[in-house]
């Protein structure tokens, strides 16, 4: 049941962030795949991160419009790279998870830049940086920031319960 759970609200990031936030009158660019995926990359490992990142970002290629494969090529690199750096630095520092996110969104920022260049040709960069890439990078920073300390904050307070239910 908890796996079916996780699917479905894994599942559910996609439309919000493909159709609902985009509609709303104060739109920013938030990249909640992005943050799911390095989610699951991070405390769960490489395999999970990319098959999450795939998942999520074929369905977000499926749900914009956009070029087949681009996306779920980015987010499964962006789970796997999560995941290694996960192993490497397990933290439960906001300010580690805070610094991490804007380095895997300006990458998936740079990276999607890149392969729209390579698909569509001539666009304009100093407009994308400043109207997508960085407004984008520091929503998901902020907001998977703040996701990651609530979980970490319930998970404590979980954890207090149940040691004083113990003693």
């Amino acid at each position: 049941m908890k796996f079916l759970l996780t699917l479905f609200l894994m599942t559910l990031s996609v439309p919000v962030q493909t159709h609902i936030l985009s509609f709303l009158p104060f739109s920013f660019p938030l990249d909640l795949v992005l943050i799911v995926t390095y989610y699951f990359g991070y405390f769960h490992g490489k395999v999970k991160g990319m098959t999450v990142g795939a998942y999520l970002g074929i369905l977000t290629d499926v749900l914009s419009g956009e070029h087949l494969g681009v996306q779920m090529f980015l987010k499964a690199l962006i789970g796997y790279f999560s995941a290694v750096f996960g192993l490497g630095i397990f933290s439960r520092n906001v300010m580690i998870h805070f610094v991490l996110l804007v380095v895997f969104s300006l990458m998936n920022g740079f990276l999607n830049l890149f392969l729209i260049y390579l698909f569509v040709g001539d666009i304009p960069l100093q407009g994308a940086l400043r109207g997508m890439v960085l407004p984008s990078t520091l929503w998901n920073a902020l907001v998977g920031s703040l996701c990651l300390f609530l979980v970490q904050k319930r998970a404590w307070i979980r954890q207090q319960e149940g040691s004083s239910d113990k003693g």
